[in-house]
């Protein structure tokens, strides 16, 4: 027997457009339905059926040899996979620490990919911050790296500028006590994302959720992002997709128009959690502006 979950035209075309692109598990949440329910629209509207997760005898040789060589995206790539699956596949073959081949030293991009945190950040903030770099060779390269150990210590005294919850276990090698306790703290709480660059799957989220009339509020807290954050990215995209407004939004408009403008656009942007030009846009359009508010405001007096 089937789910009743109902795909609306907006999530059909997501799924059409990323399908074999974003993981079904990905989509699960996306959606708020289950795999199954995503197969069974899969199978409806036509779509490949995803390839084999089998791995040959020849693509298990390869990982092993490129395994602490080549980051996980390059492996990813040469081998058709995801990088989800070459982590998993390592592990399981027990290939150990895949930043072996780089001895005790991190490149910042390893740290960057293993914590989700941008590499400018890093390289801006976090050193200014004190987190130690060497100039190391590297594959007859001069490259900054970072030890291992030096990293664990900066990110004790600096809890704040990331999510354990983003760090496989034992990744890096053996973790200690304190990261293992902050990564169960900020599964429970997941902390506020920081100037972190939007990933693919995000926007096509945010895109998907404002076609469902989901404020800017509302998508920052499904996408654990600032409101500002949502309202920046929505101007940069350039998205022309407007957000239904509701009758006790309009309500908070009008109760400010008559009140001779005690709020800000600014202000009530931010009590919306909608943009500041969306704001002015839609007063002009139910005829509300400063001016007339003073007006409407004195001839009550």
């Amino acid at each position: 027997m089937r789910e009743t979950f109902e795909f609306t035209d907006e999530q059909v075309k997501y799924l059409k457009e990323n399908w074999g692109k974003v993981s079904i598990a990905s989509m699960t949440k996306t959606f708020n339905c289950t795999r199954k329910r995503i197969e069974e629209k899969a199978e409806e509207l036509n779509l490949p059926k995803l390839p084999s997760k089998i791995w040959s005898v020849e693509e298990k040789l390869e990982l092993k040899e490129l395994w602490g060589t080549m980051s996980f995206k390059s492996i990813a790539k040469r081998l058709n996979r995801t990088e989800d699956a070459i982590r998993q596949k390592g592990y399981k073959m027990n290939l150990g620490n895949p930043f072996a081949a780089n001895g005790l030293y991190l490149k910042i991009s390893d740290v960057s990919r293993e914590l989700d945190v941008d590499q400018l950040r890093i390289r801006r903030s976090w050193i200014a911050k004190g987190l130690k770099v060497h100039a190391v060779k590297f594959k007859e390269k001069s490259i900054l790296g970072i030890k291992i150990d030096e990293l664990f210590s900066f990110l004790e005294v600096n809890q704040d500028l990331f999510d354990a919850s983003k760090l496989e276990e034992n990744i890096l090698g053996e973790e200690p006590k304190w990261l293992k306790e902050k990564r169960k703290r900020d599964y429970q709480n997941p902390p506020i994302k920081k100037f972190r660059r939007w990933t693919d799957e995000e926007r096509c989220i945010l895109r998907l959720l404002l076609a469902q009339g989901k404020t800017h509020a509302e998508i920052g807290k499904r996408l654990n992002r600032k409101t500002k954050s949502v309202s920046d990215e929505i101007q940069k995209q350039n998205l022309t997709l407007s957000i239904i407004w509701q009758p006790d939004e309009e309500d908070v408009l009008k109760a400010n128009f008559e009140s001779g403008f005690a709020m800000s656009y600014e202000k009530l942007a931010y009590e919306l959690g909608r943009g500041v030009t969306g704001v002015m846009k839609r007063c002009r359009t139910m005829g509300y502006n400063q001016k007339n508010a003073q007006n409407n405001s004195n001839q009550k007096v």
